[in-house]
């Protein structure tokens, strides 16, 4: 985690400084000092966080809470992108997680300086106070895709009221579910978890979704095929099946196409690494059924879409055999799913 810590006084440098030396982290001062790698900023502190918001993940801010609620209101977003803030006084008596708890690591952050440096952690997330599953947490521990991060309201705050709630999920569980979650086969409540890379509209009001990054979209298509078509083909292929795309880790096709424009572009967009192999590699996964002729003479492998996917999940399996839409190749690959709590 790319952390930088702020301070503005006397005091607090000194404070920067000791805690800089017990872990990685960038160190911006406003009192003036000569220590070797110390940032010291002329700017106010409005203008400097308006220049480095965005190179860190987590901001360590030696100073008043008001001072730094003030300062960094204007650049937060949503809870799943805002980096983590800790507030500190500057004599070190308390580290106090003020923003993305979960998500950012913000109360795992704090956690680590009040052992460092023998600071009280203040952490107020109910969840964690209540000593009670945080489903965020079990997301972020899974790599999972938060679908509607606005329905964790309503999942924490039943949780720390009391009240029991539902787990949907096909995968195994590893760990121990506290005794407020049940399964949603056998004792369906009203307020649910859903974990799985398919896509299913379940009855309750308060659902919500994390969607695990288990899925390989595998892909063939002609040369130069536009952008446009290829997109159109691949939103339509996971809406017809059902899976979701937010599960998508990777894509996957023959070497021969590394270069495809088109292909190039969805990656871009969806934000997915495109990864290729060559027609050696893809034959070790070719199931003869399902492969083409024709494209075995043209690219020296009997199936490009399917191998591929096979190919990067390693010892996963295919879900979603070659399908043809658009004239573009698609398969859908899962890789193997445990879910740790």
């Amino acid at each position: 985690m790319k952390t930088a810590i702020i301070a503005l006084t006397k005091n607090g440098t000194q404070t920067a400084i000791k805690l800089g030396k017990l872990m990685k982290s960038d160190i911006y001062v406003k009192y003036p000092h000569e220590e070797k790698g110390i940032n010291v900023f002329s700017l106010s502190l409005k203008e400097l966080v308006k220049d480095i918001f965005d190179e860190y993940e987590a901001f360590i801010l030696i100073m008043a809470t008001g001072i730094a609620f003030r300062t960094f209101a204007p650049y937060l977003k949503t809870k799943d992108c805002d980096p983590a803030l800790i507030v500190m006084d500057e004599k070190a008596q308390f580290a106090i997680s003020l923003l993305s708890g979960h998500l950012g690591g913000a109360n795992e952050l704090t956690q680590e300086i009040a052992e460092l440096i023998g600071a009280i952690p203040v952490i107020t997330t109910a969840t964690d106070v209540n000593k009670t599953i945080a489903f965020d947490l079990v997301a972020k521990k899974n790599n999972c895709a938060i679908e509607n991060i606005g329905a964790t309201k309503f999942i924490s705050g039943a949780l720390v009221n009391g009240e029991t709630i539902s787990l949907h999920c096909p995968y195994p569980i590893i760990g121990q579910l506290p005794k407020e979650v049940t399964d949603y086969t056998k004792d369906p409540q009203e307020n649910v978890v859903t974990i799985s890379n398919k896509i299913e509209q379940l009855p309750q009001n308060h659902v919500l979704y994390l969607r695990p990054k288990n899925l390989v979209l595998g892909i063939g298509c002609r040369r130069n095929t536009p952008f446009s078509t290829i997109e159109k083909a691949f939103t339509e292929f996971m809406d017809q099946e059902k899976y979701s795309i937010l599960s998508i880790k990777a894509i996957a096709s023959i070497d021969l196409k590394k270069d495809e424009t088109g292909i190039l572009a969805l990656a871009e967009k969806y934000k997915l690494p495109f990864i290729t192999f060559t027609a050696e590699d893809l034959n070790k996964y070719t199931i003869e059924s399902d492969g083409s002729q024709f494209v075995k003479e043209t690219t020296g492998t009997a199936s490009v879409s399917q191998s591929a996917a096979l190919a990067m999940c390693k010892n996963g399996k295919t879900v979603i055999k070659k399908t043809i839409c658009q004239g573009i190749t698609l398969s859908l690959a899962e890789e193997i799913t445990e879910i740790r709590i």
